[in-house]
């Protein structure tokens, strides 16, 4: 055999081993760039998780702390109780306190509207709240 046929044989072999090798490092740059995109993923979710968690354990304690500031109720006064000044002064207070409420109001067990907060957390007047009979 030639040189020259020999050459281009191994220059063949040579270009064939640099583009496989470029296209392995490629390929696990491209496996390790995914795998710390789904460890960033997965931490992300995991933080997003414990605070939503964290809100909802917030706000399941304010439902208790709220419905225990009531005191024993007797039934069928819930409706009288509701409706007073103090209770609309209460909730106005609740949303003052917290901040993270815009409103709070109390149903009874039919869904109708009994009482609701009248002043945001910056003391200005809310509208009414409108519930349309379902």
């Amino acid at each position: 055999m030639k040189l020259y046929p020999k050459f281009l044989i191994a220059l063949a072999i040579t270009v064939g081993l640099m583009l496989l090798s470029v296209f392995y490092i490629i390929w696990q740059a491209d496996k390790a760039l995914v795998e710390r995109q789904k460890a960033s993923f997965a931490r992300e979710s995991r933080l997003l998780i414990d605070e939503v968690d964290r809100m909802l354990f917030e706000r399941f304690h304010n439902v208790q702390t709220f419905s225990l500031s009531l005191g024993d109720i007797e039934p069928g006064k819930l409706a009288y109780i509701s409706t007073s000044p103090e209770m609309i002064a209460k909730l106005n207070s609740l949303v003052v306190n917290y901040q993270a409420y815009r409103r709070i109001a109390i149903f009874d067990t039919d869904g109708s509207l009994l009482a609701a907060n009248s002043r945001n957390a910056q003391g200005r007047t809310l509208q009414g709240i409108f519930i349309p009979k379902q």
